[in-house]
């Protein structure tokens, strides 16, 4: 953990809610980043199936939309796509970066209607 400035802008905060019942957040707030790759690393793709990311991602989604939230979900992706590795002689990892601001509620994807089993 570490403690220590990024800028020089102070966070005034942004009202929100009404007149009589009014509160102040973040600036930034509510916001939730995947990126498939950590800075100065290559996102591997397979020539078939595509990005091990989106990969993963369809997988964790797919399977768990319905009862588990986006944070718990990219979790699920992270160990996936930790277990992956390339068949050729390099035998190429990859990982994921998450990036919260501020985004503590749970989120869920509730889809509606049964899930066409021959979707892939």
């Amino acid at each position: 953990l570490l403690q220590y400035c990024r800028g020089d802008e102070h966070d005034l905060g942004v009202k929100r809610g009404t007149q009589v019942d009014s509160f102040k957040l973040p600036e930034v707030t509510d916001i939730l980043i995947a990126n498939s790759t950590v800075p100065g690393f290559v996102s591997n793709r397979n020539t078939q199936h595509g990005s091990w990311f989106f990969q993963c991602l369809v997988e964790v989604f797919k399977e768990n939309a319905k009862n588990v939230d986006i944070r718990d979900m990219f979790d699920m992706i992270s160990i996936i796509l930790n277990e992956k590795e390339s068949i050729d002689e390099e035998k190429r990892k990859q990982t994921f970066e998450q990036t919260n601001r501020g985004f503590y509620k749970k989120l869920y994807f509730n889809p509606i209607g049964e899930v066409d089993e021959d979707y892939d």
